[in-house]
């Protein structure tokens, strides 16, 4: 049934609450489940939680982007890495699989609508499960490279999908911050609106909250066809950014770095300019959420010209809505 794992399991576990869900998912299953067999249940589980809870905190439950065979999240996989540490996952095989003190976790977290969810896909698997997330949400395989494949008696579902590929507005350069963001819901913003190039103008692309250290966010970017550039020269460093706690404190930091530093990287910021005026949709990014307290508006503001459209990217619960066209937007 539930394959164990040799190794000694950590007794004392922290788990954020999307951990317990998804222990609880796969102790209902019962057995081992293939890595994308599970990917296209866990968005499902997660998709009808979403439904049923309108409010969830970035560690309730999973999200996901469009990739190549559909729905996929970066963070359920970050979780495994983390729960085969901790005991409850086995690492010693490809399939998501509970070791035995897993198990006993599950079972300590079973619910009904674990229950009711398994008892509708428990015997739903392989290109039948994964033509279900596309019907369930066509935006997931906006990216996929089994579509024919999958959906080959289906071509309403078909044209569903290709109408939701995002269309091109006419903002060609965005501002974009990650501060209380997962890494899905980012990436999906970023596709939503059509970026092929991400500029990232931290000093040091370095973060706490896991998917937006450098080699991480390059990786994702690279994954759904979006090219990462990092540019520290265009950063601040950490201690000009000390004791800033009102508005003349940042303005004092935006002039200096208007002053100062934006003069030192004209070359930078003309190329940047170039590539947006030869059709390249281009995101600057950094951590602030609101990008009035972040130096990436003063940069766009430098970038700026007749002929290019500035718009901070939008906040959307799912990730999968556009927001209205306007020069500058502060979240």
């Amino acid at each position: 049934m539930v394959l164990t794992s040799s190794m000694q399991p950590i007794r004392s576990t922290f788990l954020f609450d999307r951990e317990k869900k998804l222990i609880a998912l796969l102790g209902e299953l019962g057995t081992p489940v293939s890595r994308t067999d599970f990917q296209k249940l866990l968005f499902l589980f997660c998709s009808n939680i979403h439904r049923a809870n309108t409010i969830q905190s970035v560690t309730s439950t999973y999200e996901f982007i469009p990739y190549k065979f559909g729905a996929f999240s970066f963070t359920s996989y970050h979780d495994r890495t983390r729960l085969e540490a901790k005991g409850v996952l086995d690492p010693t095989i490809e399939d998501w699989a509970l070791t035995k003190y897993g198990v006993d976790l599950a079972n300590q977290s079973r619910t009904d609508d674990v229950q009711y969810f398994v008892k509708q896909y428990n015997n739903i698997r392989g290109d039948h499960l994964i033509a279900e997330t596309y019907r369930h949400s066509p935006f997931t395989a906006i990216k996929s490279q089994i579509i024919d494949r999958v959906l080959k008696n289906d071509p309403r579902t078909k044209r569903r999908i290709q109408a939701t590929i995002p269309k091109i507005q006419h903002h060609s350069l965005f501002t974009i911050g990650y501060q209380q963001r997962t890494l899905e819901n980012y990436i999906n913003l970023l596709l939503q609106n059509c970026v092929n190039t991400l500029c990232d103008v931290r000093k040091n692309p370095v973060s706490r909250r896991y998917g937006f250290s450098k080699k991480t966010l390059s990786n994702a970017c690279a994954n759904v066809g979006i090219t990462y550039t990092h540019l520290p020269q265009l950063g601040i460093e950490s201690e000009h950014r000390k004791n800033l706690q009102d508005s003349i404190s940042y303005a004092s930091l935006f002039t200096r770095y208007r002053t100062m530093t934006l003069p030192k990287v004209e070359q930078t910021v003309d190329r940047i300019s170039a590539d947006v005026r030869s059709g390249i949709r281009l995101a600057l990014t950094c951590f602030e959420r609101e990008a009035r307290e972040c130096h990436r508006s003063v940069l766009a503001d430098t970038i700026m010209s007749p002929n290019v459209v500035v718009g901070s990217i939008p906040t959307c619960s799912t990730g999968y809505s556009v927001g209205e066209s306007m020069r500058v937007r502060h979240l």
